[in-house]
């Protein structure tokens, strides 16, 4: 059965380790859903975590592979069951040195909350833009909402069995974004704005009655 597959290894911290491994991954067919690099606290080492999709079979022949690697020292599975998980968007904003100070000290259910308000603005500009036939920059505006929503969707923990109602309403939202971008339709975008409203709303509401919840 093909499903996600969390990868640990322990590797040298030498010049073309990352791409000797990278490399091998192409060479089998895996696909690389997310990669991260970091030091360790023995020198001269780092630890590169990867999510990759695949079945059992190919993940042993992969492991097997992989050790063959001088600069690999160590492969290990990680479980999603026994690992701390967590997901980062990294978005590009010209904010000014109060926002900015307010992003560096939210947490991450306020800046779940932030994306809302950023995809709620970016499809209010591009309402405007398409009013004043401004086609481009309704196009780019629209693609940064349509950047979120996508984001929302991809960060699902599929344990959580209402993780597949919001997959239906990302989905149904995302569709919105990009017909109303390919026809330029101010109707249809208000009816994604409606949608990303209703989700910003429905957050603020979990938000306000988890603080109840902690006073």
């Amino acid at each position: 059965m093909v499903h996600k597959q969390i990868i640990g290894l322990f590797v040298r911290n030498y010049t073309g380790v990352l791409q000797r491994v990278t490399s091998l991954f192409t060479r089998r067919g895996f696909n690389i859903d997310s990669l991260t690099v970091s030091p360790t606290n023995k020198e001269g080492y780092s630890r590169i975590t990867v999510r990759i999709l695949g079945d059992d079979e190919q993940l042993s022949q992969f492991i097997n592979q992989m050790m063959k690697l001088n600069d690999v020292k160590k492969v290990e599975v990680l479980p999603e069951s026994s690992s701390v998980i967590s997901e980062l968007i990294f978005i590009k904003v010209k904010i000014n040195s109060e926002d900015r100070n307010k992003i560096l000290t939210a947490s991450p259910a306020e800046l779940t909350l932030m994306l809302y308000e950023g995809a709620i603005k970016f499809c209010n500009i591009a309402m405007i833009a398409i009013e004043k036939g401004d086609l481009q920059k309704a196009h780019t505006n629209i693609k940064k909402a349509e950047d979120i929503i996508t984001e929302f969707k991809v960060t699902l923990n599929h344990k959580y069995p209402v993780a597949e109602d919001f997959e239906k309403i990302y989905d149904y939202i995302y569709s919105l974004l990009v017909n109303a971008n390919v026809k330029k339709d101010p109707e249809i975008l208000n009816q994604a704005l409606v949608e990303i409203r209703g989700m910003r709303d429905t957050w603020k509401e979990v938000m306000n009655r988890t603080r109840g919840m902690n006073q």
